[in-house]
């Protein structure tokens, strides 16, 4: 890949995820605005419960869809194998997010039934296709922001119109599954214009599903147990609390996921020149190396601004009824520090084939991550969520890689880059130029 082509395609990771920004910050701003915390933290409930059970939707198969996908881009035997495996798990997720909210004792009242309806829908069309991650893998990211431009522009249309006319609160979240389907319809028609064979070429072969299945094991019981740190905070919230205080910590847990797609579009667009370094020690260090500078030079300025002016951000966006949103968003800025650099560690344990370490890690801090809610939220409120997140990720996306012997020089490496953008900028300089100079 030449660097022409790696900048037009950071670009165009950069537009559809700019988008997603924007769209998040829209939504979320009227959402919140017009239908207060009360109602947030409703659907941050069940949006917390889906992602706990996002594994069943994906099967923990995304970065080896791309990877796959990458090699071959017209084996339908592959996509059609893998379509009805994760329509079969889609499935069993909508079973899982019905029972667990039936349990809680949840879905008994018409607003909450069509909530949840609607973030089944999203999940159906959005994280349980491939359009995506075909787009991804034949690195064409053009067709996803085309498709992100459209869909979000309909959606933040829609929820005006709502706002308007004075929508039911769970009619007005509708804009979610209508900016999927429109999104994944648009993906598809631009997949039949770019696949050599199109999607008559789909077609199943239980043997393959099952090998893929196989491999991707330790991935999916890490699918499984990460989100538990990752979603678990507002559950127990609004379990120890009230949907009130839910709703106050996922405003600000809302802006912080916003930003969180840098470290993607960012490993994505260098993914190619990363991979073709993988056996050459020396270069790949370098790559690793330029790759953790430019991620520290994005995360740090942000995460700063941020917790400086996290009340005057949640007064600009939410009004007055978040004023206690502004000390939770002081502290979770910092989760930027060890999330945007997220994307290039788990990819490169997929590279050198230590997916098993996802799983372990997955387990270590998830147990961390619940303790620590369960043990400070009762004694502090809100705000030890904030602390027990900043806490888990610095553990599960960067510590924990110093602990085992095979991720330790990758460890080393991001520790020393880190060390060169305070004390060493020019090596730190010349690094990045590396990178963004690789093919």
């Amino acid at each position: 890949m030449s660097k022409k082509r790696n900048f037009k395609s950071l670009v165009w990771f950069s537009v559809e995820n700019l988008t997603t920004i924007a769209f998040g910050l829209i939504s979320v701003f009227f959402i919140a605005r017009f239908f207060g915390p009360d109602n947030l933290g409703k659907l941050s409930l069940v949006q917390s419960a889906s992602g706990l059970l996002m594994f069943l939707a994906t099967l923990g198969l995304d970065h080896f869809i791309v990877r796959d996908l990458a090699r071959d881009p017209d084996d339908g035997e592959y996509i059609g194998s893998v379509m009805l495996m994760q329509l079969l798990g889609w499935l069993l997720y909508v079973f899982g997010i019905v029972g667990a909210l039936f349990t809680m004792g949840r879905l008994v009242t018409p607003q909450m039934i069509w909530i949840t309806a609607f973030v089944l829908l999203t999940t159906l069309f959005t994280r349980a296709t491939l359009g995506r991650l075909y787009f991804q893998a034949v690195n064409i990211p053009k067709a996803i922001a085309a498709s992100a431009i459209v869909s979000r522009l309909v959606a933040i249309a829609y929820i005006i119109f709502a706002i308007n006319f004075d929508l039911a609160y769970e009619w007005a979240i509708f804009y979610l599954p209508l900016q999927a389907i429109i999104q994944c319809g648009m993906l598809f028609i631009q997949y039949q214009q770019h696949a050599t064979t199109g999607w008559r070429s789909w077609r199943v072969n239980t043997k393959r599903s099952y090998s893929i299945l196989k491999e991707a094991a330790p991935a999916l019981l890490a699918a499984a147990i990460f989100p538990i740190f990752m979603q678990s905070d507002v559950l127990i919230i609004s379990h120890l609390l009230s949907d009130h205080a839910a709703g106050i910590y996922s405003a600000a847990s809302r802006l912080i996921i916003q930003f969180n797609f840098v470290g993607p579009i960012i490993t994505m667009a260098f993914y190619v020149a990363l991979s073709n370094r993988l056996h050459d020690e020396i270069e790949f260090k370098k790559m690793v190396s330029g790759l953790v500078c430019i991620f520290f030079i994005l995360a740090f300025p942000v995460a700063l601004v941020t917790s400086i002016f996290a009340d005057e951000i949640v007064h600009l966006l939410y009004g007055h009824k978040f004023q206690e949103t502004g000390p939770v968003l002081r502290v979770l800025a910092w989760v930027w520090l060890f999330v945007i650099p997220a994307a290039l560690y788990s990819r490169l344990l997929i590279l050198r084939g230590q997916v098993r370490y996802e799983l372990i890690k997955s387990i270590a801090v998830a147990a961390i991550s619940v303790s620590l809610n369960f043990a400070l939220i009762p004694h502090i409120g809100v705000i030890a969520a904030a602390y027990a997140s900043v806490i888990s990720y610095a553990i599960a996306d960067f510590l924990i890689y110093g602990i085992f012997r095979e991720t330790r020089d990758v460890f080393a490496v991001a520790v020393k880059s880190v060390a060169d953008m305070i004390f060493r900028p020019r090596l730190a300089y010349q690094s990045i130029m590396y990178v963004l100079n690789s093919k």
